[in-house]
């Protein structure tokens, strides 16, 4: 694939946040090439925790994480007290679905999957604390975040 076949913006802002090279935007497959148009840096994913019990980072219901564009967690954003791995871990594939949708002209904010469970199992299954999710988009734009 050749750089000039995709627009200059996209070339720019591929160099820009991934900082590609010109070889390496040559080398991608039609795969990432039919994914790079999506304008998904227009997009935020909101983890509202709506149910959690004994949670270490310190999740309780009505808080959340927020991401940016690629997954980019927004601490500035975030209302959970602590990032925790073990919770966020099970977010992304949130994040594949969302890019798949958009590049199939799909809305994300229509998706049939919105919760997602922590993989803990809580302290009655040998775990340590359990916490469900909603996951919701929204459009950066509106927060006025759009890397």
């Amino acid at each position: 694939m050749a750089q000039s076949e995709l627009a200059p913006e996209v070339v720019r802002r591929l160099k820009k946040i991934y900082g590609y090279t010109d070889e390496q935007i040559a080398k991608l497959s039609a795969k990432q090439r039919r994914l790079i148009p999506v304008e998904y840096y227009r997009y935020r994913m909101i983890a509202e925790v709506v149910r959690a019990e004994t949670c270490a980072a310190g999740c309780k219901p009505g808080l959340n994480y927020v991401f940016g564009a690629g997954g980019v967690l927004l601490p500035e954003e975030s209302s959970i007290p602590w990032y925790c791995v073990w919770a966020m871990a099970p977010l992304l594939p949130f994040f594949q679905i969302c890019y798949d949708r958009l590049a199939s002209g799909l809305d994300p904010k229509d998706m049939a999957f919105e919760y997602v469970w922590c993989p803990d199992t809580g302290l009655e299954c040998g775990g340590f604390g359990r916490v469900l999710f909603k996951i919701r988009w929204e459009n950066a734009s509106d927060k006025g975040q759009a890397p």
